[in-house]
């Protein structure tokens, strides 16, 4: 009952189907530097992940589920490809490495406050927010640990915004919690972003 997602940036994602709750399971190791996943199969037996990329054809890598540890499957004929699909089932179970906490999206979300790009790759990102309330909103990024990275106050004029957020260039890959507060001190939004 779990949909399992992998990064571009090598990082795996556990996803509760039922509750749509996702859990950072870790980075994968043993993979080129300029190997980016583009796609990812279950092999037939049901006990391994296969992994593709469209920009590195240097070989065809298997994903050991348990250590996130890939190793090359020595390819005769390696291919770039991405979007794999077929009807296996994963066996082994994933272990989470982190609490759960440190990424369970709160109920407190709009529906449509949006933001991109997620993973950041260029210590940048932006809040897109649909037609809010005219007034000062504060926005935090926090690290998975709950130590405030950024702190800023956007102000708004009651129609759709877009506001960028730049991180200081010393904010390190991982998770970071995104929280957006109006003026009467309610949390409006609390989201995440993936920093690679």
């Amino acid at each position: 009952d779990n949909l399992y997602l992998f990064t571009f940036g090598k990082h795996v994602f556990k996803i509760d189907i039922r509750t749509k709750v996702a859990k950072y399971i870790g980075a994968m190791k043993g993979l080129p530097a300029n190997f980016s996943t583009s796609g990812a199969v279950v092999d037939k037996s049901g006990d391994k992940i296969l992994l593709v990329s469209s920009v590195d054809a240097t070989d065809v890598y298997s994903l050991n589920t348990t250590t996130l540890v890939a190793s090359r499957l020595n390819a005769d004929k390696p291919w770039y490809s991405s979007d794999l699909s077929n009807g296996s089932v994963l066996k082994t179970k994933i272990r989470t490495k982190f609490s759960d906490e440190l990424i369970v999206v709160d109920e407190t979300n709009s529906n449509q406050i949006a933001l991109y790009p997620n993973p950041v790759t260029t210590k940048e990102f932006k809040i897109q927010f649909p037609v809010i309330t005219a007034g000062a909103y504060s926005i935090s990024v926090m690290d998975a640990g709950g130590k405030s990275v950024l702190s800023k106050t956007a102000i708004m004029g009651g129609k759709s915004y877009v506001v960028s957020v730049n991180l200081p260039q010393t904010t390190g890959s991982g998770i970071y919690v995104v929280r957006v507060i109006d003026s009467n001190n309610k949390i409006i939004y609390n989201g995440k972003i993936f920093v690679e």
